[in-house]
């Protein structure tokens, strides 16, 4: 049950949180964000912070518990490495 807070993943200003395309928006989010974890972290879940802040665990629960806790209601997302989104919170 433990998550991970992933470092050294470049990005350049954050998320935007008013995506005119949630869809292309979230494969936005995937390409830069999570995709580089995947041949280390495939299937695990992880929440993108709007400023580019990663977490990431085995267990859904135990990242999201820490992600509110961390980035706060609203302020991320809800993703599977190697999969779509989860779920946006």
């Amino acid at each position: 049950m433990t998550v991970s807070k992933v470092n050294g993943i470049s990005h350049n200003g954050g998320i935007s949180d008013e995506t005119a395309d949630d869809q292309r928006g979230d494969e936005a989010i995937y390409d830069r964000y999570v995709r580089p974890l995947e041949q280390e972290h495939w299937g695990k879940f992880v929440a993108v912070s709007l400023d580019g802040r990663v977490l990431l665990g085995e267990e859904e629960l135990a990242v999201f518990q820490e992600a509110l806790r961390d980035f706060g209601s609203g302020n991320f997302v809800m993703m599977r490495v190697g999969l779509k989104v989860v779920g946006k919170i």
